[in-house]
């Protein structure tokens, strides 16, 4: 029998498999409801649709999303373009987020795996198509130390100049009352590997994402690439 470990690590590596796939190009024939099926702690909304607004190939770089629109029409990203077309093009790239839209749109089993999938939803903009500086956002999932060693082991480039033991590196929900306290592993280029904690409250089947996300820098590693 898995445990909650486990099945987390699985539905995680089934849903950024779906994504990993992705492109721009694929934005009209994307099966958003087979997206969706993978989290089966999380449904629509009614009348709702879930899309992928895919990043825009000028200014200093960008990422895409998820979002959820009402009704027939999908207005998101020509309203979205308006409210940001005066926003200066760095702050457009690195400090505007759009990630927690969705989840006015999302109904969400307020349990283990619902709080881990609500997760995965939050980071999928991770995953998805970027262009230029958005890349400094890309990250890789960890899930043991041998996760983490066998990426150190591949860098010829320029390695970390301290490892240290590394113990368990599995994904971690926990309650208390309303509130899931996720816990989880991801290697970035510029970053290394990094602990990352996300508090979540759920109320009526909705997810709140609270505070900001803790990040703790387990191994530090930059590897010197600028784009």
């Amino acid at each position: 029998m898995k445990t909650m470990g486990e099945k987390c690590i699985l539905v995680c590596k089934e849903f950024l498999q779906a994504l990993s796939g992705i492109t721009r190009e694929d934005k009209d024939s994307i099966n958003y409801e087979e997206i969706l099926s993978i989290l089966n702690c999380v449904k629509l909304d009614y009348d709702c649709h879930l899309k992928i607004r895919f990043p825009q190939l000028r200014g200093h770089g960008d990422k895409s999303w998820f979002y959820c629109y009402e009704g027939e029409r999908d207005t998101y990203v020509e309203e979205y373009n308006k409210s940001v077309s005066k926003v200066n093009n760095f702050i457009k790239c690195y400090m505007y987020d759009e990630t927690y839209n969705i989840f006015n749109h999302l109904i969400i089993k307020p349990t283990f795996m619902g709080a881990w999938q609500a997760y995965l939803m939050s980071i999928a903009t991770h995953f998805l198509p970027i262009f230029w500086h958005g890349g400094y956002s890309k990250r890789e999932m960890i899930f043991s130390a041998d996760d983490a060693h066998a990426i150190i082991n591949k860098i010829t480039y320029r390695k970390p100049e301290n490892v240290p033991t590394l113990g368990d590196l599995r994904p971690h929900v926990s309650f208390d009352g309303n509130k899931a306290t996720v816990k989880s592993y991801f290697w970035n280029q510029w970053s290394g590997l990094v602990r990352e904690t996300v508090e979540i409250r759920f109320i009526d089947n909705k997810a709140y994402f609270l505070d900001s996300v803790q990040h703790e820098r387990l191994v530090k590693y930059d590897c010197g690439i600028r784009y």
